[in-house]
């Protein structure tokens, strides 16, 4: 992860809880994180690194008037994650209208909050907005688009809507086009722009392997629906509603 003048990340509940011990975790795993058990002392953090902060972490219930003033201390809108205890009925909904991406809640919080975070801070040209997305080890054999002789082997690593990490040795150029063939014999194939090159030489994205982060474009409506399935399928998929 790039060096910054403040964290990239602010974690804040309206009094100190269960995600200060989660905040904590992350920081010394090497995550930009800061953590403010009060929301004043959110809002004064806001101010201060506004240029710096990118991904806001906060409960399911926080009150929206307290959000409204953190964010808007802040440079640009971050990305928005709530993370803890399970919404209440009809809350998910009122946070996705709030423009909240995903929500972490259960089991494994911090390390699934670790992925969120690794997504969010490295991955955002290609999983953007709200959209769900799944951890994989997919089979895929991709190429250069019109270079066949370039075919090499890989696994698809992170699977959205509109974008994916694929861990493989092919040297495809940013901003170049590949195709994207499943092992497991769809007679479809993915198409993908790289949007992010990591090489083994000079990675660029520290938490992930060789690869490339790539957008989607589907050939068919039918190859669509099959990666929006797999999908929504998926009981480990990170999302906040729908």
């Amino acid at each position: 992860m790039k060096d910054v003048s403040g964290p990239e990340v602010l974690i804040f509940e309206e009094q100190q809880g269960p995600l200060a011990l989660v905040a904590l975790e992350l920081a010394r795993s090497g995550y930009p994180v800061s953590y403010a058990p009060l929301f004043d002392e959110a809002r004064l953090m806001a101010s201060e690194w506004a240029e710096s902060v990118r991904v806001l972490v906060f409960p399911a219930d926080l009150e929206e008037r307290p959000l409204a003033f953190v964010i808007g201390a802040l440079k640009s809108v971050p990305r928005l994650v709530v993370a803890g205890d399970s919404p209440v009925d009809g809350r998910a909904s009122n946070l996705f209208d709030l423009g909240v991406s995903w929500g972490v809640f259960g089991p494994r919080l911090t390390e699934r909050l670790s992925r969120v975070l690794d997504v969010s801070l490295e991955l955002a040209p290609i999983v953007f907005g709200q959209t769900p997305f799944v951890e994989t080890a997919l089979g895929v054999r991709v190429e250069i688009a019109g270079d066949p002789a370039s075919r090499q082997p890989g696994r698809i690593r992170i699977l959205s809507r509109n974008g994916a990490f694929i861990e493989t040795g092919l040297q495809a150029p940013a901003g170049g086009r590949i195709e994207i063939e499943l092992d497991e014999g769809s007679p479809e194939r993915l198409r993908g722009r790289v949007a992010l090159r990591n090489g083994a030489d000079s990675p660029t994205l520290q938490r992930w392997p060789c690869g490339l982060a790539v957008s989607l474009s589907f050939s068919s409506d039918e190859t669509r629906r099959q990666v929006h399935e797999r999908i929504d399928a998926d009981p480990e998929a990170f999302r906040l509603i729908g």
